[in-house]
């Protein structure tokens, strides 16, 4: 594992520039647009700045009495310190407004040596002519992210100016050995014995292309190839796989994707620190096997319905958003009894006397089943006849679905406490530990409904499923049921992969686009718990066992809406 990117190869670099103007177009920028800066607060005691200062300054000798200098970026793209070789280039830097406290995300600042290997974590040379914004294309420069050696996460990068780039082999060398120094100095904030530990897997991944992750206390590091390989369930299980097997033991393990590997164990020399070297196939030892598989075909919105469904004479509140399932799960609830469905949308004034009259029938039967939908839009007459019916026929099996907006009418409020049971339907966005299973589920009754086959009937790809999770999904279930089915109209059998999907859902989220799995499930915790403590980020971050200022950098490290 190296701390620096390898200098991309042409066609690599390209491309990279290439997708960095396509971003920053589609951030509404344009050519000509002034470069507009703006600074903002940053942390000057941080471990970053702190120890790049002496590698700074060894920079800023080497380039001595030259047009060249360079800025140095924390991880959210804000300078936070810089270097020059001479007065001009440090004029020139100011009249750019490259000063300290300035933001050069790709958002605001296009294509340039800050702002794309902080997209993609990866080297990149950015020639004059090829920066996005008119106003950088004096200088060419080269940027390098600085990368944690140990949590392996984007701490900053470090970038280099210069008005003339006759070498850029040169500058390459001259910027990755001051990154790779400063992710060095990171190291040493860790105990000797991580140290070690993190020196034993940059050993071994010089050795061998495989995947190899290093599981020590509470750090779970990995190479780059395991990052593609492992996700968050596969790694609980590396974890147990690790405190259980002796050194140069294997064991078979079959990853979430279904990919069959090998786990063998390697020393490390340092107690409590174990090497694991995940090989594709299966090996002649005597090992066992196991999955890590969690897709169970139901998740925990599933059992709540089930539950509720078994208690026949509870009278239930289904509240969700728009396209979350109310009607669905209010079906199921109700079971497969003649029902009654009432729609208290289409605002029917005849409707609404029908239903009064129907509420108030003394000859309704016990058991009798009735769904009132958008109860939140019910005329006051009939909602005084539904609560009527709740306190006086408690046998009779009353539904109601209602978005959350339904308290701001008192008396529906009152008619919702007037429930037994509530049934709280969370976005998709939410739902982030089932969504594989909810795209299952989708995609099983989109195929029904067309009986299709046993033999041809489609399946989503795990890649394919990554991406759809990636996506905000606004328009919840019935959004994501609609994409699924206009895929499985353009594949109508085999793998729906993500050039099957309509072509604006083609496109990642940028909040999840260039996160490891790691990084991922950290990020969908976080989501979840802020879910639940309602935005309140001072119970999230009891909730999580952190600091409030962890939790808020955190939040924008994976740029997680809070409101």
């Amino acid at each position: 594992m190296s701390s620096v990117t390898r200098t991309a190869a042409p066609t690599e670099r390209s491309e990279r520039i290439k997708l960095s103007h396509y971003r920053s177009t589609r951030a509404g920028l344009r050519s000509a647009d002034a470069l507009n800066i703006i600074t903002q607060d940053y942390d000057e005691g941080s471990r970053l700045l702190t120890i790049s200062g002496p590698v700074l300054q060894r920079l800023a000798s080497a380039l001595d009495d030259t047009m060249a200098g360079g800025l140095l970026a924390d991880r959210h793209g804000t300078v936070v310190d810089r270097y020059f070789g001479n007065a001009a280039m440090r004029r020139a830097a100011d009249d750019l407004g490259a000063v300290i406290g300035s933001s050069f995300t790709e958002e605001r600042t296009g294509t340039n040596g800050l702002s794309v290997p902080l997209e993609t974590k990866a080297s990149t040379l950015v020639y004059a002519q090829e920066h996005f914004l008119d106003d950088l294309k004096g200088f060419s420069c080269y940027g390098v992210p600085i990368v944690n050696p140990v949590t392996n996460r984007l701490a900053g990068v470090v970038d280099l100016m210069v008005a003339d780039p006759t070498a850029p082999r040169l500058m390459a060398s001259l910027l990755e050995q001051a990154a790779c120094d400063i992710s060095g100095r990171l190291l040493s904030d860790y105990d000797a014995g991580i140290a070690l530990s993190v020196a034993a897997l940059r050993n071994l991944n010089n050795r061998t292309k495989d995947p190899i992750v290093l599981v020590t206390g509470e750090f779970f590091v990995h190479n780059a190839s395991a990052a593609a390989l492992v996700s968050a369930e596969d790694a609980e299980a590396l974890r147990e796989i690790a405190g259980r097997l002796a050194h140069s033991e294997s064991e078979q393990l079959q990853l979430v994707s279904g990919v069959d590997i090998t786990v063998t164990t390697s020393p490390t020399e340092v107690d409590g620190s174990v090497l694991l070297r995940l090989n594709r196939g299966q090996t002649d030892h005597p090992t066992k096997r196991r999955s890590t598989s969690k897709t169970s075909g139901i998740t925990a919105v599933d059992r709540s319905i089930q539950q509720l469904a078994a208690t026949p004479t509870d009278s239930v509140l289904v509240i969700g958003d728009p396209g979350t399932g109310r009607s669905r799960a209010a079906r199921h609830i109700l079971g497969d009894t003649d029902i009654t469905v009432i729609d208290a949308a289409l605002d029917d004034p005849q409707e609404s006397r029908q239903l009064v009259r129907a509420l108030s029938h003394t000859g309704l039967s016990d058991g009798t089943a009735i769904l009132i939908e958008h109860v939140e839009m019910l005329q006051p007459e009939p909602t005084q006849a539904v609560i009527d019916l709740l306190r006086t026929r408690p046998q009779v099996r009353l539904v109601v679905t209602a978005t959350p907006s339904f308290s701001q009418r008192p008396e529906i409020e009152y008619l919702a406490s007037t429930c037994s049971s509530w049934l709280e339907l969370p976005s998709l966005s939410q739902r982030s530990k089932d969504f594989d299973v909810v795209v299952e589920q989708l995609l099983a009754e989109i195929v029904d409904s067309r009986h299709t086959p046993a033999g041809q009937r489609p399946t989503v790809t795990r890649a394919t499923v990554q991406h759809l999770r990636s996506l905000p999904w606004p328009g919840n279930i019935a959004e994501l049921r609609s994409v699924l089915s206009a895929a499985v109209d353009r594949r109508s059998v085999g793998d729906i992969v993500v050039s099957d999907l309509p072509e604006r859902y083609r496109r990642a989220s940028a909040a999840r686009s260039n996160l490891t799995p790691m990084e991922l499930a950290e990020r969908d915790v976080i989501v979840e718990a802020l879910s639940e403590a309602g935005g309140n980020k001072v119970q999230t971050a009891q909730h999580l066992g952190i600091s409030r200022s962890k939790l808020y950098d955190r939040i924008r490290h994976f740029k997680i809406q809070t409101h």
